[in-house]
């Protein structure tokens, strides 16, 4: 039997490769996949209510840290906006994100997976990059909060992370994200799976 026969999963930003990887493994393992449109504004309240809101099942929960400075540029060049707009989509997206499928996963009873990708590279400190790296950490240690939460709320409901490297293919990510979502790691929560051939080791 296929891993998420009879799953509903939600991935967000179609169109980025790690989203169509993950998105394209996760329906070649039997999962049904929420549309969600590529101008899907993810740190809107009110964009998360509607869409969450027409659904009767939601099982898997994927959120991807896509937003990166357009160059590289120190911390004293950046700009409150441009820190903003890394940090609003990433961060605030995935809370809101969390947030929201919690909820929903709790109406719903059926338990759930949550796994937020954010960058490796970040999660390090950049010094080109000080809003992904601010963003990145914050997720993952957002992610341990939501993983406890749940635990302590005994919802059956967990919440992973994965650290992209910066050599990884999106279809490496995928596989990892997967396998978070599945049920071959049903007691994992709260853990950030570095895929990144040793990057974060050193």
């Amino acid at each position: 039997m296929a891993r998420f026969a009879n799953k509903v999963a939600l991935v967000l930003h179609p169109g980025t490769p790690i989203a169509d990887a993950v998105a394209a493994q996760l329906r070649q393992d039997g999962a049904t996949l929420v549309p969600v449109s590529a101008n899907f504004d993810v740190a809107s309240a009110t964009a998360w209510e509607q869409l969450l809101g027409e659904l009767d099942r939601l099982d898997v929960l994927v959120t991807i840290a896509v937003a990166a400075y357009p160059s590289p540029q120190s911390i004293a060049a950046t700009s409150l906006a441009d820190f903003r707009a890394v940090v609003r989509p990433n961060l605030e997206g995935a809370f809101l994100a969390t947030r929201y499928a919690l909820l929903k996963m709790r109406a719903f009873g059926n338990g759930g997976v949550m796994v937020n990708v954010a960058s490796a590279y970040a999660t390090v400190g950049a010094a080109d990059q000080a809003a992904m790296s601010a963003s990145a950490n914050g997720i993952r240690m957002m992610t341990k909060s939501a993983a406890l939460a749940c635990a302590e709320a005994n919802d059956r409901i967990r919440v992973n992370g994965v650290a992209a490297g910066p050599q990884a293919t999106p279809e490496h990510i995928a596989k990892a994200v997967t396998f978070l979502a599945s049920d071959a790691s049903s007691y994992v929560s709260g853990f950030t799976l570095p895929v990144d051939r040793g990057f974060l080791a050193k």
